[in-house]
């Protein structure tokens, strides 16, 4: 990897930590930046307005590492940036419509308003600004003034007041990209220091199409865009976590695989699990972090309670006694 991209890859559950799911997670945290200003470091083209004061790098980060940050006062008054994403040497950023995406980051809102989030540069400029509403696509804004909300590819927001001024942890889930007019977000945070998350939103419709050359295509997001609005709003840490079914899974059989069905899917409180063979299965669940969160050996069929369990997104195996036979995504409402 180039030096100038200045990314860690951090390669998670190194060769499948579960067998079934291929885990790859990359990190950009601003420390190999120098301190000063963002325009034309590591290919960061930022646009000002109302202001000649560009968004800064310095150490200012909650642990006392680089971060980002905007110090000017007044509506209007603010600075745009935006940087294309490197899917080749940044193995998080390369989207596919069958993946998990989980997008994290550590922020201190301002009073206006910090967007931070993934943008489509349909007319070829090599930016996105404020003005490209036609381009932002999946867009988290933290303000005191302007309010929180989640832009979605679909245009509609979704807003809430979580509140916190303090240096607050982020987590955006996108799932569930391989359907027509689809997709699902989820959102939750917790202040750096505690070990506590608080659940925002569970399965909005985010309204993508992968068919279709618009910002509701994740294929085509090769952006990352931010906006500063006033009085000293921070970023650090971007996180993104990419999940997708392993291509070395090894199931057992189609006809194995096919002869199990799980249903309903989206699941309210009951899961039914069955097989058209008279073999002992195990099933087991997984949340979106890869944690197991249950399992269940049964013969025929079974039904799984969900009812004490968040909404969400879960990832789901199947195994008979010669290995993996089928698995998946359930959608928990």
């Amino acid at each position: 990897m180039k030096k100038s991209l200045f990314l860690i890859i951090c390669i998670l559950f190194a060769k499948n930590l579960f067998a079934q799911f291929d885990t790859t997670t990359a990190i950009y945290d601003f420390n190999s930046l120098s301190n000063g200003n963002l325009n034309g470091q590591d290919n960061w083209v930022t646009t000002k307005w109302s202001t000649n004061i560009d968004i800064q790098v310095a150490d200012t980060g909650y642990d006392g590492t680089k971060a980002l940050y905007f110090n000017q006062v007044g509506p209007g008054v603010g600075c745009d940036a935006s940087k294309a994403l490197d899917t080749i040497g940044f193995p998080g950023f390369s989207f596919t419509p069958n993946g998990t995406y989980i997008l994290s980051f550590d922020i201190k809102r301002n009073y206006w308003g910090l967007d931070f989030g993934f943008a489509a540069d349909l007319n070829g400029d090599g930016k996105v600004t404020k003005n490209d509403a036609n381009e932002k696509a999946l867009i988290f804004r933290a303000g005191n003034s302007f309010g929180e909300k989640m832009l979605l590819p679909n245009g509609t927001t979704f807003s809430y007041n979580a509140g916190i001024n303090a240096w607050t942890t982020y987590e955006i889930t996108l799932s569930q990209m391989n359907t027509i007019a689809g997709g699902l977000v989820g959102v939750r945070l917790k202040q750096l220091g505690s070990s506590t998350w608080t659940v925002v939103a569970s399965n909005l419709n985010a309204g993508i199409d992968t068919t279709v050359a618009t910002k509701q295509n994740p294929l085509l997001w090769n952006m990352m865009f931010m906006h500063y609005e006033g009085s000293f709003g921070e970023l650090d840490n971007i996180r993104i976590t990419k999940i997708t079914p392993s291509s070395t899974t090894g199931i057992s059989s189609q006809n194995t695989e096919n002869s199990v069905l799980i249903y309903p899917n989206p699941v309210v409180n009951e899961l039914t699990v069955k097989s058209d063979n008279n073999q002992q299965l195990d099933f087991k669940l997984y949340d979106i972090t890869l944690r197991k969160v249950l399992s269940k050996t049964f013969s025929n069929s079974t039904i799984i309670n969900l009812e004490q369990f968040k909404s969400g997104v879960y990832l789901y195996e199947i195994v008979n006694k010669e290995g993996m036979i089928k698995q998946g995504k359930i959608v928990k409402g």
